[in-house]
């Protein structure tokens, strides 16, 4: 093809011709970024992360040794006696009422895993029961209430009975 003299080539894209080509492009791009394929577990390997009694999605247990089973702790545990194994991952779910504190776990009956997740609205905590003995959880939380509003403030308290 021969150009006229001193007339050039125009190899850009004018993005404002075609918006339905670059909306196209656009969802294309996105879905690439979707959550990958199911995979089958290969024989003998251990089986796929459970989830939470609720049912909650990437919930289950945090990455190590544990025993696979969800122990999930909510504000109807205060003052109670909660059982656990050796073992156990244990969700603390007190809620969004409040804005709760945790006071951290003993770091030997209860642990706190390095968490690379992101913890779900109205979980507090995911703690491993490390080892057999008994262990506090305790929590302050601060009600969600406008500026010159009287708060109320609550306290959670429970035991963890951990067994081998």
């Amino acid at each position: 093809m021969e150009l006229e003299r001193g007339a050039r080539r125009d190899r850009s894209y004018n993005v404002s011709r075609h918006p339905l080509s670059v909306l196209v492009l656009l969802l294309v791009l996105a879905s690439a970024c979707g959550r990958p394929a199911a995979v089958e577990p290969a024989a003998g390997s251990p089986p796929p992360t459970p989830t939470t009694p609720s049912g909650a999605p990437g919930l289950g247990p945090p990455p190590g040794p544990t025993s696979g089973v969800v122990v999930e702790i909510t504000r109807a545990d205060d003052r109670t006696t909660v059982a656990a194994h050796v073992g156990d991952v244990l969700q603390i779910s007190l809620g969004t009422e409040y804005d709760w504190q945790l006071d951290p776990p003993d770091g030997t009956v209860l642990t706190h895993p390095v968490q690379t997740y992101l913890l779900r609205e109205g979980v507090q905590a995911i703690w491993l029961a490390s080892s057999v003995g008994r262990s506090t959880i305790t929590a302050k939380g601060e009600a969600r209430c406008s500026a010159g509003q009287p708060c109320q403030a609550a306290a959670f308290t429970a035991t963890v009975e951990v067994l081998p």
